[in-house]
């Protein structure tokens, strides 16, 4: 089974440490000793994020990956940690950069997390290297840099610009003392490794609050391909044994534990049952800070496309509660979660409201950056209503801050704002040709995410049809056997494509699927991918099922003129064209097509007026 949460988006600076030349000094010092110098590393690292404002994400092994609120709050946790690991006789390599990560449950991903672990990756003994964006940023809290010039990373699609910070000035607080460890702190470690069947042999010579706090720290699977069964189950058994006077870390641990079920789609409703028992009884304790994470853990946590209505009510009672408390990070959090499923069930008018509201939100705050979000938001709206000038304006207003706040991902942002522009206006096959090259890179650097099904949409685009047959029966599988974040995105590309180029049985099949989503949109970052239930008549009409397709495509008619989706409304009619023209109704078919001309002419929709010419040649 293979899945992805669905994430919310935020700004932060990622800071990932690891230990130098730890194989040496773990056989000089042996398993014991080397595991307890880890907890207490561990230990203290956990202690610093937190008195800055922010959190340790995950251990991973010899490290740490964690989310600080800005670059100086940053720099200075990475300064006290050299000194902490300098007590502990160890020296440490440092990386950090600042950029959008997704927010999943309790781990993050995205080219930010990716970016600051090759910066650790380029950090000599002892070093700090930092990324441009960070060193611009971030108050003096390093006297000098090392300009290291533009770094070509791995996995990173463009060059980064880099600083090592030779000489930082003290923190401003103290260091936490350092903690001795027992025996106890093995399971932590076995955790921390990934060593979950180990960690099971003892965890229930664990006490109950020990191993949670263990296992709330414990990542799952990078890539959310499948669930771990063995994580899992601890989390049950820790869950039966916690005391229930202590409702805070029973909240917490059921929201992990529905967070560690995503994988299995089976898992829908007991994910349910485990998230309202986590807001309960983060209510029933009175904590509002505890409750906010179980809702946001609701809304990471259902990413089935049904989870939308879910997902929905946890972000609006999210709000609620972070209004309350001031917490204006988990706000915007919540209210880009809402904007999007907003969107997903046809309230694009609400949604737009919610945008409005999360960007006077946003330039209250000294933090500009999150201009990105807003303009990369504007622009999915626009491209819904074929307000293409606009689309291109909001693309180029996200792009160019995205570039000044040195997000490595600036380019696909860009390009996420061009293709559908190109898609509808533009006439030549350059700008597919790149994102053919970008789309078929990120296959490799995010597995797990059905960019195949993108990329046989695009080769289909360039009228390669036997390339995008090969690439399609490469992208159905897994698309057919699991779901995720940009499932239904991919999934909506897939059907048009296979219902060009696909069999009959690949287009049941992907029918299958989609049809319990027939009445959402689909939409992924800042762009929107129209809506199920006109690909499910363009496959009903492939597997000549010509009465059900009439239905659904003049309901996609009707239902994007509803909603001023003027280019969508636009295509559905073209299809209805084709639908009715395979019924016997030529007429209806012309006069189908006739509207679809007035509204690509009037729209610019250059290579749509083609296809209509081209529907018009074929009579």
């Amino acid at each position: 089974m293979s899945s992805r949460s669905l994430p919310t988006r935020q700004l932060a600076t990622v800071l990932f440490t690891d230990v130098v030349d730890s194989t040496r000094q773990l056989a000089q010092s042996g398993d014991q000793v080397w595991a307890r110098l880890l907890d207490a590393l561990d230990a203290v690292s956990r202690s610093e994020v937190r008195r800055r404002g922010g959190e340790l994400v995950k251990s991973t092994g010899d490290g740490a990956l964690m989310l600080l609120p800005s670059p100086t709050a940053a720099i200075e946790c990475a300064t006290a940690l050299h000194a902490a690991a300098g007590q502990l006789g160890v020296t440490l390599r440092i990386g950090a950069h600042t950029g959008e990560v997704e927010r999943r449950g309790l781990d993050v991903a995205g080219m930010a997390v990716h970016v600051a672990a090759r910066l650790m990756g380029s950090a000599g003994s002892g070093e700090t290297v930092v990324s441009a964006t960070v060193q611009a940023l971030a108050s003096p809290a390093a006297e000098t840099y090392d300009d290291r010039g533009e770094l070509s990373l791995k996995g990173v699609p463009v060059p980064v610009h880099a600083f090592a910070i030779r000489q930082a000035s003290p923190p401003p607080v103290a260091s936490a003392p350092l903690p001795v460890g027992d025996d106890r702190d093995a399971v932590t470690r076995l955790l921390r490794e990934r060593r979950y069947e180990e960690a099971a042999e003892i965890a229930p010579e664990v006490d109950a609050a020990t191993l949670a706090e263990a296992l709330l720290a414990a990542g799952g699977r990078v890539e959310f391909l499948d669930v771990d069964i063995t994580l899992v189950r601890m989390l049950q058994d820790v869950l039966d044994r916690l005391p229930a006077d202590d409702a805070v870390t029973r909240s917490r641990t059921a929201a992990k534990l529905a967070f560690e079920l995503r994988g299995d789609p089976s898992t829908a409703q007991d994910r349910r049952d485990l998230l309202d028992l986590a807001t309960q009884l983060a209510e029933s304790a009175g904590d509002a800070q505890a409750a906010s994470e179980a809702l946001l853990a609701t809304v990471n946590s259902l990413w089935e496309p049904t989870g939308a209505l879910d997902r929905l009510s946890a972000a609006e009672r999210v709000i609620t509660l972070t209004r309350r408390t001031n917490d204006v990070d988990h706000e915007l959090e919540a209210r880009l979660a809402r904007l999007h499923a907003l969107v997903e069930v046809w309230r694009i008018h609400d949604a737009g409201l919610e945008l409005a509201t999360y960007a006077r939100l946003a330039a209250r705050l000294d933090r500009p950056e999150l201009n990105v979000f807003v303009a990369s938001r504007r622009g999915m709206l626009a491209q819904i209503s074929g307000r293409y000038d606009e689309q291109a304006r909001q693309g180029e207003i996200a792009y160019t801050n995205a570039v000044a706040a040195g997000m490595p991902d600036a380019e696909r942002l860009r390009m996420s704002h061009l293709f559908p522009i190109e898609r509808d206006c533009g006439t030549g096959p350059d700008l597919f040709e790149a994102g053919l090259e970008m789309l078929r890179e990120l296959t490799g650097i995010m597995p797990g995410n059905f960019y195949e099904a993108d990329v046989a949409w695009v080769l289909l685009t360039l009228g390669r049809r036997d390339e995008a047959r090969t690439e399609l029966a490469r992208a159905l599988p897994p698309l057919l056997t699991s779901s995720g974040y940009r499932w239904l995105f991919s999934a909506v590309l897939a059907a048009e494509t296979t219902a060009e180029v696909g069999s009959a049985e690949a287009c049941q099949r992907l029918y299958d699927a989609l049809l319990p989503h027939q009445d959402l949109l689909a939409c992924v970052g800042p762009t929107f991918g129209g809506g199920v239930g006109e690909r499910l008549g363009l496959l009903a009409l492939r597997l000549g099922r010509t009465d059900e397709a009439l239905e659904r495509l003049a309901r996609a008619v009707g239902d994007f003129d509803e909603i001023a989706a003027l280019p969508w409304a636009t295509r559905a009619r073209v299809h209805l064209a084709s639908a009715l023209r395979s019924a016997g109704d030529i007429e209806g078919a012309d006069s189908r097509l006739a509207e679809a001309k007035d509204t690509a002419r009037a729209l610019g929709m250059a290579r749509m007026l083609a296809q209509i010419e081209a529907e018009d040649g074929g009579r």
